[in-house]
């Protein structure tokens, strides 16, 4: 694929290799069936969100945070150069959750597209590969629910590495 079109295979590479890999091997039982499903089977595309404004792809500088509210996570931040960011369905999103435990208190989760408070940027107006899709993507105040965690509490850091 990438021989004929790099951009194409940056797109397919993110959406295969970060996403439905990570989902695959790290994911429950409940999110490989409700989200790897539609993704390897290419009726839905995913996006990995790491990658912030003044840290750049820094796992251990997330400035994205994620508030336990009980039922839910409260997500607030920016991710930079997100590929697949404006056409995606689903989002793996590396967030803060605690930041006394430093690194340990980063967790990775799972949002769709259509929550309110999640908002996709302007298109980057890119040098080359301009055919993929990088945008920056905004999370305010996103209610996401515990079960869209991937692993267990703490795990965002290795999982982003």
């Amino acid at each position: 694929l990438s021989k004929i079109d790099a951009s194409a295979s940056v797109c397919v590479s993110v959406n295969n290799s970060l996403v439905c890999w990570g989902i695959e091997k790290f994911g429950s039982e409940e999110q490989r069936q409700k989200y790897l499903i539609p993704l390897a089977s290419g009726k839905k595309i995913g996006a990995f969100c790491l990658s912030e404004p003044e840290a750049g792809s820094d796992a251990t500088s997330q400035s994205t945070t994620a508030i336990d509210k009980g039922d839910h996570y409260l997500l607030n931040g920016t991710k930079n150069w997100i590929t697949n960011g404006g056409t995606a369905s689903y989002y793996i999103v590396i967030a803060q959750t605690d930041v006394e435990k430093g690194h340990k208190g980063i967790n990775a989760f799972i949002v769709e597209q259509d929550w309110e408070g999640f908002m996709v940027g302007a298109k980057e107006n890119k040098l080359g590969i301009r055919g993929s899709d990088t945008h920056t993507i905004m999370f305010q105040d996103v209610k996401v629910p515990k079960e869209n965690r991937i692993g267990i509490d703490g795990f965002g850091f290795k999982f982003a590495m």
